[in-house]
């Protein structure tokens, strides 16, 4: 997936993915680096777990779903006008629509398979290309609509022409379609609830909201100017998910990110924990090295140990344990190894004595963490791998902290 060399900004068509795509990177975006989504859309701190292309839903296009379990159906139309024509653009977009809020979830149905009043929401995001009487007076006039308590009140709060015109069109394409379908008919009170869940938003990836989706990305990123290239890059991502059906959640977002070759810090929620983790390593670290070293005559006296080398280059091949008699020096081994690993990898030095967890819940206190560790090392993204090191493992054998630790060796091993 050779991203960083042929995706440096341009035209969508240049680089080889449309508006479609482009929506859902600007979404991904939101998931990265966990931005909440604009209130207007779907309520207040709305953070997204997932993105869905080309779905089995009437709004097909994308479904994202947010935390709460709230989910944004979205339909991408690059220049739609304000059209009765059968075969325009607003006109499939309201069917859709309809067809969407007619599957919704009532007290009989599984509320997280189908549209739900007040929780969930549709939107229509259109380019810069589309017709003014869509990207602003249709966007404006559902706005202002969408706290009136009846349809009577929901016209009366427009400001002016061209407002109550786009929202006349849009009723009577919905009224119109749905008629042709009795048991999708909508009364008035069923028609303000699909007209309050109904957004318009403009987009263009082409100048502002690009540069605004990768300022998204820059909270995640080490380098500066990394945001185009991952942009770019989860933009291509989309693409491919729209050919192949398919969904990502944030986890799969982040790896295609870093498959294009670039560093990532750890998600803004676990940066904290992150930082914790390594200020506890350090201080490990620093107690341990007493042990490289002892006192004789006056003097320091360290010793030179040939494994290093060999163990540096076992760990880089996978899990090890390292075994020896008290006092043979293990855990001077074991610093030394660590700052061998320091130049190209992070390491994680954990002392057991230190612990008093009964279970990995229990080590979040040790650790002054607020996430359990296996999910912080989940979420330790960067430029390269992370070792974890584990010394005195014969602390924990029949003491309270032994599941805790043997939860947390299984973990990592996975």
């Amino acid at each position: 997936m050779p991203i960083r060399s042929n995706m440096s900004g341009g035209s969508a068509a240049a680089r080889g993915f449309g508006f479609q795509a482009e929506v859902a990177a600007m979404f991904a975006a939101y998931a990265i680096s966990e931005q909440p989504l604009p209130p207007g859309w779907i309520g207040a701190d709305a953070i997204v777990q997932s993105i869905a292309l080309e779905t089995s839903a009437p709004v097909d296009d994308i479904l994202v779903v947010t935390d709460g379990g709230r989910q944004l159906f979205v339909q991408a139309k690059t220049a739609p006008s304000l059209s009765k024509a059968k075969e325009g653009d607003l006109v499939a977009f309201a069917d859709q629509a309809v067809r969407l809020f007619a599957g919704r979830a009532t007290s009989a149905q599984d509320a997280t398979s189908a549209f739900t009043v007040g929780r969930d929401a549709i939107l229509l995001a259109v380019g810069h290309a589309a017709a003014a009487t869509v990207r602003e007076h249709l966007r404006k006039a559902l706005d202002l609509g969408r706290t009136a308590m009846d349809m009577t009140a929901a016209r009366a709060a427009l400001h002016n022409d061209d407002q109550r015109t786009a929202h006349d069109v849009l009723c009577a394409i919905i009224t119109s379609g749905a008629a042709k379908t009795p048991s999708s008919a909508l009364t008035d009170e069923e028609l303000l609830s699909l007209l309050r869940s109904i957004h318009v938003s403009e987009f263009a990836f082409d100048g502002a909201d690009r540069r605004a989706a990768v300022a998204t990305l820059a909270v995640v990123h080490d380098r500066p100017g990394d945001g185009e290239v991952a942009f770019d890059a989860l933009a291509h991502h989309a693409h491919k998910l729209m050919q192949d059906r398919a969904a990502a959640d944030v986890r799969a977002w982040r790896n295609i990110v870093e498959i294009a070759g670039l560093s990532l810090k750890a998600p803004p929620s676990y940066q904290a924990d992150v930082e914790r983790i390594r200020t506890y390593s350090a201080r490990t670290l620093a107690g341990l090295r007493a042990h490289q070293s002892f006192v004789s005559n006056g003097n320091i006296v360290r010793i030179e140990r040939d494994c290093v080398a060999g163990i540096c280059s076992a760990s880089r091949a996978g899990h090890l344990l390292l075994l020896g008699e008290p006092g043979a020096g293990k855990s001077a081994v074991l610093v030394e190894v660590a700052d061998a690993l320091a130049a190209n990898t992070e390491t994680i030095v954990i002392a057991v004595e230190q612990l008093s967890g009964a279970d990995l819940h229990g080590l979040r206190g040790d650790l002054s963490v607020d996430h359990q560790i296996l999910d912080i090392l989940d979420h330790w993204l960067g430029a390269g791998p992370v070792v974890v090191c584990i010394d005195a493992l014969d602390a924990s054998r029949g003491g309270p902290t032994e599941t805790a630790v043997k939860a947390l060796i299984a973990g990592i091993i996975g």
